[in-house]
């Protein structure tokens, strides 16, 4: 009897720094995983949603690891005989009972100024990626002056020590089963029910402006960033499900806990239908599906 090789039923990567690089071989490896179901590209916008919940999770992990920090800082004023080992076990602690976190949060979020901090450390976050994805393009290694200011002594890299000290990260998913395939994007740190209530609410709004043929309208009159952006990718990822004919309230849902997932649920259908409207992605043979995308 003839040995017959089974389909990959997972792949999974982490990411740290989502440059170019990190797009290009997380791109590959789900075209190369696509292939075993038969599927020769991917309908156009896929990636699209991928970004958005990519970049959410960016935002909310900074933010995350700001509003800890400072809570840390707090504790360790007011106890300061307490070890680190202690302040940190109160924190994990104190996170795990969300109304309690929740107010806490809410109240460093505006007296620490959170959201303009989240919003230099993405625009620094910008200029190295940007350092980065030229170096990529030119398909070289960074320059001395370029490594400096990768490598320096800056708040990003600061912040991406503690995060990694703490384990945040962000982790994607794609899974499959006989009819449906499963993209699931992790951030390993807890959503605020304050940015979870508005992802929500933006998509509650979005649909009904849909249902009216506003579409257009709702992005124009829902530019407000003063709330840190959060929810807004979220009514392009809905855009999106529908041209694919598809709920985007059964396609796309939040897990929040101590870690928050975003799945999407996309049938097997979709990605047939949409090959001849495909992108297609060259392959390297030499990218494992297993590649971190610390890039």
């Amino acid at each position: 009897m003839e040995n017959v090789k089974m389909p990959k039923k997972k792949m999974k990567g982490y990411i740290f720094t989502y440059s170019k690089k990190a797009r290009s071989i997380f791109t590959s490896n789900t075209i190369h995983f696509l292939a075993q179901y038969g599927i020769a590209g991917i309908p156009d916008n896929l990636f699209l949603c991928i970004d958005e919940l990519v970049k959410n999770a960016v935002k909310a992990n900074y933010k995350f690891i700001l509003i800890r920090n400072c809570l840390y800082k707090r504790i360790k004023i007011a106890y300061p005989n307490k070890s680190d080992d202690e302040i940190n076990i109160e924190i994990n602690n104190l996170i795990k009972i969300r109304e309690s976190f929740d107010y806490i949060a809410d109240e460093i979020i505006v007296s620490e100024h959170i959201h303009q901090t989240v919003r230099e450390l993405l625009n620094e976050e910008s200029r190295v990626i940007n350092i980065k994805n030229k170096a990529f393009n030119s398909k070289r290694g960074y320059t001395e002056e370029e490594k400096k200011l990768i490598l320096g002594p800056t708040r990003l890299n600061e912040t991406n020590t503690k995060m990694k000290k703490n384990n945040i990260k962000i982790i994607i998913q794609v899974q499959a089963d006989n009819n449906y395939l499963y993209f699931e994007v992790t951030n390993t740190a807890p959503i605020l029910t304050k940015d979870l209530n508005r992802i929500y609410t933006i998509r509650d709004t979005f649909n009904t402006y849909r249902e009216e043929g506003r579409e257009q309208e709702f992005f124009i009159n829902n530019l407000d960033t003063s709330e840190g952006g959060f929810g807004l990718g979220y009514a392009t990822i809905d855009c999106i499900l529908n041209d694919w004919e598809l709920d985007p309230f059964r396609a796309l849902s939040i897990i929040s806990s101590i870690n928050t997932t975003v799945l999407l649920s996309l049938p097997i259908l979709v990605f047939q239908n949409h090959q001849n409207n495909s992108v297609p992605i060259e392959f390297s043979n030499n990218q494992q599906i297993s590649n971190t995308l610390r890039h």
